[in-house]
């Protein structure tokens, strides 16, 4: 009769923590959709626009943050650096280059875009001597990073004026580029492309003979661009960003 008794009453004695567990899981599937969905509205590309962030109180901030570095396939920051991005990192100067890193995951802000990435990416690029081309049409620059030039008939490169195979490098600073009103500094053209401050030591650049005569995709020397109406194989550079650099 006891051992009966026993088995009768562990499962009525279960049921409220089983509900419990059930609540739980629901509301935490409710803060999930209610976190995917504020992460939607405040996207700007692969970034969250931090404005769109300051309008949220601090716990549907930290919510959102949860939410959008788990769907970034990041692991989840610690509760402390969870509330230093949604506090400090949110409310710093517009000018600031704010950066939060933990195990495995990276947030750093550019202007008014939080952008997350890997940690563990690298600042500085594969050193590379040379790329020829013609036989290899991409080029490999490290995680998830190619420069690729790809035949196109309405491209801006000329392929026939174009020198191969091309040195690739990185910038160390002080570059300048011929342009047809005068020099142009390395520096101010990454800027006016929107290129983060920390991702600008990665942008290939490619030289011939010394001279610097494309920038990735963002800039070719006039030396190298095809006439109008001539008929002349063409095609264009195409520039893969790093999976964990990128914007």
């Amino acid at each position: 009769m006891t051992v009966g008794w026993r088995e009768e009453r562990i499962p009525a004695s279960s049921r409220p923590a089983s509900r419990s567990a059930a609540h739980l899981a629901e509301a935490q599937g409710l803060l999930e959709r209610l976190g995917r969905r504020a992460a939607a509205q405040a996207a700007d590309g692969a970034a969250l626009r931090i404005s769109s962030l300051r309008r949220l109180s601090m716990p549907e901030r930290r919510n959102v943050l949860r939410c959008w570095i788990a769907g970034c396939g990041l692991p989840a920051p610690d509760h402390r650096r969870l509330r230093e991005i949604a506090g400090p990192m949110l409310e710093a100067r517009q000018d600031a280059l704010p950066r939060v890193r933990w195990g495995g995951g990276e947030l750093r802000r550019h202007g008014d875009r939080l952008l997350a990435m890997a940690a563990q990416s690298a600042d500085s690029p594969v050193s590379i001597a040379a790329w020829d081309w013609r036989g290899r049409p991409w080029l490999p620059l490290g995680p998830g990073a190619a420069l690729g030039l790809i035949a196109d008939r309405h491209g801006d490169v000329n392929l026939s004026a174009l020198p191969c195979p091309l040195r690739v490098e990185f910038r160390r600073g002080g570059e300048r580029l011929h342009a047809a009103h005068g020099r142009v500094v390395l520096k101010d053209l990454l800027q006016s492309q929107g290129i983060a401050p920390w991702l600008r030591g990665s942008v290939p650049l490619l030289r011939a003979g010394g001279r610097i005569v494309a920038v990735a995709d963002l800039w070719l020397d006039a030396a190298y661009r095809p006439a109008s109406d001539a008929a002349t194989a063409r095609g264009r550079f195409r520039w893969r960003r790093s999976t964990g650099g990128s914007e």
